[in-house]
């Protein structure tokens, strides 16, 4: 009996990735400008799955570190994953994103001693309770905490000595909110109050199916704009070839 590898549905570990070379690439240069006080965002449309999680994934690691990129070098941003599948309001997409930004600076007990008052305030912000009802939350509710939010990540941004190259903000299932949630519309606002801070080292990466973008444009016409677009298609034979023979060799070092 043999050790079977392949798990369809499944996010697919770096070691299995192949492919996508081109997206990678723009990925990557996405960071280094980012980095550099130019972010680039960008979106990834495909059908589902076609992998769009799977390069989330690979790229997230690329950004807080954990694997080098061939190009950029070596990154440290915080990484900020967030999934928008059972998102219903704009409050929602605030809330999922500052409950993981608390949690990705409390992994890193270095830049919690950096930007205390940032942590702090994310401790005790009252959108983060348990005891929110989602139904409750109106308009000028999920304003202000869009609001608290962008004040927040400025800050961590511009906290000297924290290390970190800056935020990278990845949203997957971003095309699962109804049009009514206005994520084109929080993107606009978020980005463009983010400038208005002189905060230029948030990087945002949406990932969903192709309706995403008539979603974006519905809730605000200009939001894709914001966004260079990669689109998925499927591997090529070569590459699929490429995926099997991993997928052997990874059996075969797993035998009984």
């Amino acid at each position: 009996m043999k050790f079977n590898p392949f798990q369809p549905n499944q996010i697919v570990a770096p070691g299995m990735f192949t492919g996508r070379y081109n997206e990678i690439e723009t990925i990557e240069r996405c960071l280094f400008q980012a980095k550099n006080g130019n972010p680039q965002h960008f979106l990834i449309q495909g059908e589902r799955g076609i992998g769009k999680s799977s390069l989330f994934f690979l790229v997230s690691r690329f950004a807080d570190g954990q694997i080098t990129t061939i190009r950029a070098g070596a990154m440290n941003f915080i990484v900020l994953s967030v999934d928008l599948g059972s998102v219903a309001s704009q409050f929602d997409i605030v809330r999922a994103i500052a409950r993981e930004l608390k949690s990705e600076i409390g992994r890193r007990q270095a830049i919690v001693e950096k930007a205390m008052k940032v942590w702090d305030f994310l401790s005790s912000w009252e959108i983060l309770g348990v005891k929110y009802n989602k139904f409750a939350a109106h308009a000028a509710q999920a304003d202000e905490a869009r609001d608290e939010l962008i004040n927040q990540i400025a800050e961590l941004c511009t906290t000297k000595d924290s290390g970190i190259y800056g935020v990278f903000i990845i949203i997957d299932e971003a095309d699962a909110p109804p049009i009514e949630a206005g994520l084109g519309e929080f993107l606009k606002t978020f980005t463009e109050r983010l400038t208005k801070r002189n905060c230029d080292k948030v990087l945002i990466g949406l990932a969903g199916l192709p309706t995403l973008m008539s979603k974006l444009r519905g809730s605000h016409e200009s939001s894709p704009r914001i966004f260079s677009i990669l689109t998925l298609k499927p591997l090529e034979q070569n590459e699929r070839m490429e995926v099997v023979q991993k997928g052997l060799d990874q059996a075969d070092q797993k035998m009984w």
